[in-house]
């Protein structure tokens, strides 16, 4: 399931035309402050998420049913070599292996403490302005949480040796590609930040490259490299590379295979008046976990 909804813009701004000219008092006091203003936060934050690098997008989505637990499980079957079978004969050497992959969810969660001061001014600036503040936080946890589980797959490496931070070339590309390829997987997707992204562009550019290159600079983005979707997230291994050993620069990967994200629920903000405060807190959360399903469809670009 992709999360690129455009559902969500469309309910912000139906959400701005009928609360606009309301005051933030009056959302509170009207026996709807647990539905109008929560509503209101969340879906700036979810809008505001759509903004960003989202890497559940190349992930497979599993929702988490209620009375699951914190613990989902997916389903994995290893089937041994295949072979050519003889009429009236007997298969042998296949015999399944079946094994699970384990996502124990957590939370991710921030909260602003705001204060009667505000509740003359409109309840959509405020909405406006906790909403982008949370869905900022919760696009970079849950995509730190994807990164994270990448950078436990060594299963296929491609190497880049040398002294001191190195740059990807289309070689390497190439090759990451075909580790994937090798073990049956589609690669589709090239996973890396916008540093390294803006020098592999710039690398062998020749006659062939110079127009892509050319868009790149005008643009800032490329939605291609080699036929495969391009994420290109900051957070990537935080934007620092020292050349130290097994240091991540991309990863290449099969979408909606390689990597599972179970979701318990997704952006959803809730409030609680405190009275001895003068004033209320304001909370997002969501809950999920990410877990690498497939390592054969992942090839890490890493420093050797």
């Amino acid at each position: 399931m992709s999360y690129e909804i455009p559902s969500v813009s469309e309910e912000w701004r139906d959400l701005v035309e009928q609360y606009g000219p309301v005051t933030l008092a009056e959302t509170m006091y009207t026996g709807t402050a647990n539905t109008v203003l929560p509503r209101l936060v969340s879906a700036r934050a979810a809008y505001q998420m759509l903004t960003k690098t989202d890497d559940r997008n190349f992930c497979r989505l599993e929702q988490v049913p209620p009375g699951t637990g914190n613990i989902y499980y997916i389903q994995r079957f290893t089937a041994a070599a295949t072979a050519a079978v003889s009429e009236a004969a007997t298969i042998s050497g296949t015999d399944q292996t079946q094994g699970a992959i384990t996502f124990t969810l957590q939370i991710f969660g921030i909260r602003t403490d705001v204060s009667d001061l505000y509740q003359r001014q409109a309840a959509i600036n405020i909405a406006d302005a906790i909403g982008r503040l949370h869905g900022n936080e919760m696009i970079g946890c849950v995509n730190a949480n994807i990164l994270a589980a990448l950078a436990a797959t060594t299963t296929n490496n491609e190497n880049i040796a040398g002294t001191g931070e190195q740059v990807i070339a289309w070689a390497n590309t190439l090759n990451a590609m075909s580790a994937v390829e090798g073990k049956a997987g589609e690669p589709d997707t090239f996973f890396t930040h916008p540093k390294k992204l803006h020098e592999l562009m710039r690398k062998d550019v020749t006659q062939l490259f110079i127009g892509a290159y050319g868009d790149y600079l005008r643009s800032g983005k490329v939605n291609t490299i080699a036929g495969m979707a391009v994420y290109s997230d900051p957070l990537f291994n935080s934007g620092a590379w020292t050349g130290t050993q097994y240091e991540p620069y991309a990863y290449v990967l099969q979408a909606d295979e390689a990597v599972g994200w179970a979701q318990a629920w997704d952006v959803s903000t809730e409030i609680q008046r405190l009275a001895e405060n003068i004033g209320f807190k304001m909370v997002t959360s969501l809950a999920g976990n990410a877990q690498v399903v497939v390592p054969n469809f992942v090839t890490v670009i890493q420093h050797s």
